[in-house]
Parts: structure tokens; sequence; C-alpha cells
């Protein structure tokens, strides 16, 4: 997609979908197959509501600066938003999973969400999926793949900190990276972090405080089913 197109894109979901750029600055935004396309899928009947297919918006992780063009991996055992848009109608629209054993539609959070819809999504089995948007007929608005990872690891980076330390006394920001086998970025809303150290929640994987003055601050994280001891040094 080009630059133009893109932009052009953002624009009019932001007229059409209410505040999708402005609510969703922290999100990842991808087309749909049948957006990406222009046809309908193969073995589908597709909505004659939405000629031009949707696209689809998750959350982004806290300092993830690549690409926010695509959607991120789950985490598995996480959870995590979903929201779609576009440009034609969707009155009563419907999502399903094609493979609700690795990834089901848990809830539908519309009239809490962005833009035209917004679910809830829960990552079972490591895997790929097909979440489908359809009409009360079952006619496809268009669909979308997501796939499903186990944590390998969680690194705790402070952003702009070139050795990731904490310095006593300072206000600053920590972020929790949840990572797939190759390093990839997962997402799990649904993680909650504990400590002994106050901090306040900024996002889903990222907290600030005031940095005590001691040699480290631990955090606890639970994702995807397993806890995670993370600790950061202090400077003095």
């Amino acid at each position: 997609m080009t630059d133009r197109t893109w932009t052009s894109k953002l624009f009019s979901l932001l007229f059409s979908g209410g505040l999708l750029f402005a609510l969703c600055a922290a999100c990842t935004v991808e087309d749909g197959e049948r957006a990406s396309t222009g046809e309908c899928p193969a073995g589908e009947v597709c909505s004659d509501a939405t000629p031009d297919g949707l696209t689809f918006y998750g959350p982004l992780p806290g300092d993830d600066m690549r690409e926010s063009r695509f959607l991120r991996r789950l985490a598995m055992g996480g959870s995590s938003w979903l929201g779609f848009a576009g440009e034609g109608a969707l009155r009563d629209a419907e999502v399903d999973s094609s493979a609700p054993w690795f990834v089901r539609v848990a809830e539908d959070t519309s009239e809490e969400g962005i833009g035209d819809g917004r679910v809830r999504l829960e990552a079972l089995a490591e895997g790929e999926t097909l979440i489908r948007v359809v009409d009360p007929d079952g006619a496809l608005h268009d669909r979308i793949a997501l796939r499903v990872e186990r944590i390998a690891r969680v690194e705790a980076t402070v952003p702009y900190s070139a050795d990731e330390r904490l310095f006593a006394g300072a206000r600053d920001s920590i972020v929790f990276q949840l990572l797939g086998e190759n390093g990839d970025r997962l997402v799990d809303e649904g993680m909650t972090i504990t400590s002994d150290t106050e901090f306040e929640p900024v996002s889903w994987d990222c907290v600030d405080l005031e940095v005590p003055d001691q040699d480290e601050v631990e955090f606890l994280l639970e994702a995807g089913h397993r806890r995670w001891s993370v600790s950061l040094p202090v400077s003095r």
C-alpha cells in the first residue's frame, strides 16, 4: 500500500469510524484479506455492504518502534482486544474464529471501543486462526489471520536508556516485553504487574515510577499462564 493510500485510509477511518486515529495512537493497523486483495476470499460469500473490506487494529507494545502496519501475535494464555472499521454499513456484525481451539472470541465490547466494532480475544493454544467479521446472514465483511505463540522470555526495558539502567530519585518508565521463541513481540493485555516498589500503570505493559534509592527494583509479572520475575539495576 502506498503512503498516499495509507494516509487516505486513515482519514476515511477517522471520519467514518469516529475517532480511530485520534484515540488509537498506540495501535497496530492492518487491512483485512478482502481489503488487501480487492476480492472475496475463496470459499466465502461476501457482503455487498462492505465492498472495500475492513481495516483491523490492535494494541501496540509500549516501546515497539517498528512498523505499525501489522497486527502483533498473541501470547498463548493471554487476551487482547481487536477492533475493525470500514466505509460500509456494519450494523449487527458478528465475529467468529475459524479455529476457536486456538483463539476464542470471548466478548463483544463494541460499545466501549473505537471505530465500528471491537471484540476481546482469548489465545488458548499455539496456532493460527482466521478472525471473520460477518453480517447476520453469515456473509463476510472481511477476515484476518492471527497467530498465537508461547512466551519464551520476558525482558524489562527503560526507554531511551542505553544500558537499561534506572537512576535513583529519577522519574522513569519501564516497559515489559513479552517475547516469542524468535524474539517477536507478543501481546497479552491481561498481564498483571506487581512489585514492592510503588508504581503507576501507564498501559498493559508499561509503568511509571519514582526510582527508589536501592540496588535494584524487582517486578513480578503474570502472563501466558506463567509467572516471571524481572529485575533492573539502579544507579546512585
